[in-house]
């Protein structure tokens, strides 16, 4: 009867008829579409089965994303205004983040692509990405996952962000995860750039002796333990490779080569030589 209503087609039941002449019909799925009034039955099916009839936006998320980045990217894509999905991202409630989330989106938009309909709204979108993000912690186990390491889920959520963002090949994740893990046990600091990149503005560029010292408890380098809270949206890999980390007694890393590889160490010594050696590689400056 919408079609109908909306002066698209005559009659429902003509429409029904011509649907049902139509084997492709079944394809037919809910959504909005731009269609034309007064059109034959014939005609609206055919339409509806058009892609390009289709009204939606579709908003790819990539891993490793900050919720002022994924504001952006679907303020940018959509209708939708920053300023109403900042406004959404402060009713944590309206958004059904996770009891462990401690009210913060922070790393719990899970990165994907989502369609997104006309009158669909901020709070709409953002609860649809946390929804993701509780399939996904489902998928991994997240809650048992957790308790075998001795973390809260929330600590998973932040290492996976970290390793997100310090990993470059997904293969080596799992190691990067053990060594964070390592550093965490033996009472070190994480030492982690990516923490620190979070407070600076975006393309900040190497660090200096200055940023080092900044009083922050997302400063790594100044700081033991986790930051308070993800440093952006982590994807299923970087979750996985903290639950399933590797098991080494490496406490170092670094990327080696412009492929992206990373190197791993035991000890300072043989860290040292490593980071000569991403140096002569022209990747560490």
């Amino acid at each position: 009867n919408t079609l109908t209503d909306a002066g698209v087609v005559r009659s429902s039941s003509a429409f029904t008829a011509a649907a049902s002449l139509n084997p492709k019909s079944r394809a037919i799925g809910p959504g909005t579409y731009q269609l034309h009034s007064h059109m034959s039955a014939s005609r609206a099916v055919a339409l509806l089965l058009n892609p390009k009839s289709r009204v939606d936006y579709s908003v790819t998320i990539p891993e490793g994303f900050t919720a002022a980045a994924i504001v952006a990217r679907i303020a940018a894509e959509t209708p939708i205004s920053t300023a109403s999905l900042n406004a959404a991202l402060k009713d944590p409630t309206g958004l059904g983040l996770p009891s462990y989330a401690n009210g913060k989106p922070e790393g719990f938009l899970f990165p994907a692509t989502y369609d997104i309909q006309p009158g669909e709204t901020a709070t709409d979108v953002l609860k649809a990405m946390v929804a993701r993000f509780d399939q996904a912690a489902t998928d991994a186990k997240l809650a048992n996952g957790a308790r075998k390491l001795g973390l809260s889920e929330d600590d998973v959520i932040t290492l996976a962000s970290i390793v997100q963002r310090e990993g470059r090949l997904v293969a080596d994740y799992p190691k990067i995860a053990e060594v964070f893990l390592n550093r965490l046990h033996a009472g070190m600091r994480l030492d982690s750039d990516a923490t620190l990149y979070y407070i600076l503005p975006a393309n900040h560029g190497q660090l200096t002796a200055t940023d080092l010292q900044i009083d922050s408890p997302y400063n790594t380098r100044l700081n033991t333990g986790l930051p308070p809270t993800p440093i952006n949206s982590p994807g299923q890999a970087a979750i996985d490779a903290v639950i399933h980390h590797a098991s080494t007694n490496d406490l170092y890393f670094v990327t080696i080569d412009k492929a992206g590889h990373t190197a791993f160490a035991t000890t300072l010594d043989q860290f040292n030589q490593l980071v000569q050696e991403s140096i002569a590689n022209g990747v560490t400056q």
